[in-house]
């Protein structure tokens, strides 16, 4: 009987000595422990320094912190805490480790895991790294499993949808995103008005280039019927102030351009070298002919022209315009 109570006393003593190692720690302590059980992804050992970070410092601003991870953490408990130390642990990784074979091993660990908070927030989680990967359709259909989870909270299934309609305009389909967004009854997101806008985009900017390759075409054709070129030539050697006139004017956006240089420009930078071949074109025109039903058909194609290139400007560059 002797020899059996040795080793229990031994347990109370080592047990008795853990716990007054225990009773000196502070509640940044606990706080640093249970960060650095997160980060390990071993939610059980967080909960524990939660939990004595709690009954150290109880009004204290970390404990009602402590108590916001502890509820947290006690909602996605299903699975005895597996399927959150998993999504845990994929979490943890740097972007640049979560490559395919990751992603898609995370997935099937997804698939396996028991209904719950933690399988809807972890195959949101694949759906994002999908995305990122470029694999859309993949990331497409991790998003329709989420949504298809009841547990999946509104305001969560809106930004599925958004994250979904994102996914397929970035791949290109305008039109699916756009439905996908009216299905749901989101037709008021941002993204659905930038679908639509590029959606037209598509559809006019081909025509606005057309319409500006339209008067470059006359114009040219307009000098060659002329046979004027050569005496063009000579009427600019001769005429040196209209080049510089013309270079001032034509060249003036594309300077502002040079000399300002940066993203704040936008739609301006893109319009630019058009603005300066439309001017350089209708100088062309003007020595070509004089014979004033061309001049006017010269000036209102390249009025034409003008707003052609510029819609397609800002549509190309995204401005938040109604009519782009």
């Amino acid at each position: 009987m002797r020899a059996a109570l040795v080793p229990l006393g031994l347990v109370l003593v080592f047990v008795a000595s853990a716990h007054a190692q225990d009773a000196g720690v502070t509640a940044p302590e606990w706080l640093a422990r249970a960060q650095a059980a997160e980060d390990r992804a071993e939610p059980a050992e967080a909960l524990e320094a939660w939990r004595q970070l709690i009954e150290v410092a109880p009004a204290s601003r970390l404990a009602g912190r402590a108590r916001a991870r502890i509820a947290w953490m006690q909602a996605r408990s299903e699975g005895d805490y597996a399927p959150l130390r998993a999504m845990m642990a994929f979490l943890a990784l740097a972007p640049a480790a979560r490559g395919e074979a990751v992603v898609a091993a995370f997935d099937r660990v997804t698939n396996e895991m028991p209904e719950g908070r933690v399988r809807a927030e972890s195959r949101l989680a694949v759906g994002g790294e999908w995305a990122r990967l470029g694999e859309t359709e993949r990331a497409l259909a991790a998003w329709q499993l989420a949504l298809d989870d009841p547990r999946l909270a509104p305001d969560e299934r809106d930004l599925v949808r958004e994250s979904m309609a994102r996914a397929r305009m970035d791949a290109g389909d305008l039109a699916g995103a756009i439905d996908g967004l009216d299905d749901a009854n989101l037709g008021g997101l941002s993204i659905h008005e930038t679908a639509t806008r590029r959606l037209r985009a598509a559809t006019w900017v081909p025509i606005a280039y057309g319409l500006f390759g339209t008067f470059v075409l006359l114009v040219l054709g307009l000098v060659i019927q002329s046979g004027r070129v050569r005496e063009i030539a000579l009427t600019l050697e001769e005429s040196p102030l209209r080049i510089v006139i013309a270079l001032a004017v034509g060249l003036g956006p594309l300077a502002i351009v040079w000399w300002w240089g940066d993203d704040s420009l936008g739609a301006f930078e893109a319009f630019a070298p058009c603005s300066f071949a439309i001017v350089l074109l209708s100088f062309l025109a003007g020595e070509a002919t004089e014979r004033a039903d061309a001049r006017v058909a010269v000036g209102v194609m390249a009025i034409v022209a003008a707003l052609a290139t510029a819609y397609a400007s800002v549509a190309l560059c995204g401005e938040a315009l109604p009519f782009a």
